[in-house]
């Protein structure tokens, strides 16, 4: 039962060993540190033999004692320069490559300069101020000739001057666009210039369009455009008459003043009063080369649509008036069925107006005569939901067939109701008046796709007839 006796007293020995020699080490380290030196106390009170401290003397601070020394200062370095001045050695050449008199403008505001290149070179020697354009911008003039804006860097470290080219490339043109009658400036309209080409030739491209205020600033790059250009200055905008300005003969600013086109307008309403708001409809303008002239239109000619019919148009039997034009203008009401658009020119205005539960009403009238305000009654048709079956001779009906109602007499365009048949044959007819003679027109997809193709395509007279048969002449 004492077996254990002898192990346990080996491990108390042990133990008494690290004891000991912790201890031994503790009194070493607190020998070690009472031998250290002490902080000096610092006798506040007034001494005899030195001068007396001051009395604003900070507390805890000893003003008898040398300060201690201050760790060496990074030298200052030179201030800042208020400005340093730089060189360029600015060339100027004309379109073909030599050298040509001119003025070079340095920089932009206030602080822009005007410096003579008598012979087409000239030196410019320019201060830097912090807070300016780090980077200065030049352009050279001659007449009314002006080289693209150039960005002239610089270097503060440069030991010869930057030497720049400048290139006069075109005339430019600064002014505004305003309203003819009003003197209101015209945003949003269209500039251009074009050659031979017939391609605008403007800086930079595309076609550069008036501010909100109508101001414009236009240079063109006759470096790339070696043929001749057209004298005049193109001015197009939606509400006014495209017109032509001769090129000014300087930059100077100019003031161009539109006319406003004359405009279609007038109100769209049921029969008792109600108006017809937010319906479109698409009305098409005819008229004369020699009419459009006649009213101030010339220059809408090019834009003018040629009035010709193509392969599948839906009036193929319609005469070629290659001394017509002819242009398709949407019309829109708004809340309070309301419309008016600017015309591309006065003449012929011709339509038709469908709207859901009243039948279709054709328009007709000339602009170039009446100009008031046209108002449009819309009258309710007696059958909403009438319709017509298109069928061949054998009674199988067409499938995906457009049909175009034209009036009986007069012109076949434009259509006063366009209407495409049903798997069954049938289409809506809700909007034509019963026993009214009309003109009809069976069109179909070339291509054959899902439907099936007319017997004809040739305009027929027809008396409509609600929930009945359409049956398709043979060819």
């Amino acid at each position: 039962m004492f077996r254990g006796v002898p192990d346990l007293t080996r491990r108390v020995r042990i133990t008494l060993g690290f004891v000991l020699v912790a201890g031994i080490l503790l009194i070493a380290y607190l020998v070690e540190r009472a031998g250290r030196p002490t902080s000096p106390s610092i006798d506040v009170s007034p001494s005899t033999d030195g001068p007396q401290a001051p009395e604003a003397a900070l507390q805890g601070s000893a003003p008898h004692l040398e300060p201690a020394a201050e760790p060496s200062a990074i030298p200052p370095r030179d201030p800042p320069r208020a400005s340093w001045t730089f060189d360029l050695d600015i060339y100027v050449y004309d379109l073909e490559g030599h050298l040509t008199a001119s003025i070079v403008h340095i920089g932009t505001g206030p602080n822009a300069v005007s410096v003579p290149a008598p012979e087409g070179h000239c030196t410019y020697r320019g201060d830097f101020r912090p807070g300016g354009p780090r980077i200065p911008r030049a352009v050279a003039t001659y007449a009314n000739l002006w080289s693209r804006e150039l960005m002239v860097g610089y270097s503060r470290f440069a030991t010869k001057p930057h030497r720049f080219d400048l290139h006069l490339t075109g005339p430019r043109f600064r002014g505004r666009a305003v309203d003819g009658e009003s003197g209101q400036p015209v945003a949003k309209a269209n500039l251009y210039v074009q050659g031979w080409d017939k391609r605008p030739v403007i800086v930079p491209p595309g076609r550069p369009a008036t501010g909100p205020d109508g101001e414009f600033d236009l240079h063109l790059n006759l470096a790339e455009q070696r043929r001749p250009l057209s004298p005049y200055l193109r001015v197009v905008h939606p509400d006014y008459i495209p017109a032509e300005f001769p090129l000014p003969p300087s930059a100077d600013p100019v003031e161009l003043r539109l006319q406003p086109r004359q405009r279609f307008e007038g109100t769209v309403e049921l029969r008792h009063g109600d108006p017809v708001a937010r319906t479109s409809f698409v009305v098409h303008v005819t008229s004369t080369k020699e009419e459009i002239e006649a009213a101030g239109y010339g220059t809408t000619l090019q834009v003018a649509t040629r009035a010709s019919v193509s392969r599948w148009s839906p009036f193929p039997n319609a005469p070629r008036e290659l001394d017509r034009f002819s242009t398709e203008c949407p019309v829109e009401t708004d809340g309070a069925g309301r419309f008016s658009i600017p015309l591309p020119y006065p003449g012929l205005v011709r339509g038709s107006l469908v709207v859901p539960g009243s039948l279709a009403q054709s328009l007709e009238v000339d602009t170039s005569v009446e100009r008031d305000p046209l108002r449009i009654v819309l009258q309710p048709t007696g059958k909403p939901d009438a319709r017509v079956r298109v069928v061949r001779a054998g009674g199988q009906p067409l499938r995906g067939v457009s049909v175009v109602v034209a009036e009986a007499d007069g012109d076949v365009s434009p259509a006063i109701l366009t209407a495409t048949t049903d798997e069954d044959g049938w289409f809506d007819s809700s909007a034509l008046l019963e026993g009214h003679a009309v003109r009809i027109s069976l069109v179909g997809d070339p291509k054959g796709r899902a439907m099936d193709l007319p017997p004809t395509r040739r305009f027929f007279r027809w008396v409509v007839r609600h929930d009945s048969n359409l049956v398709a002449p043979s060819r």
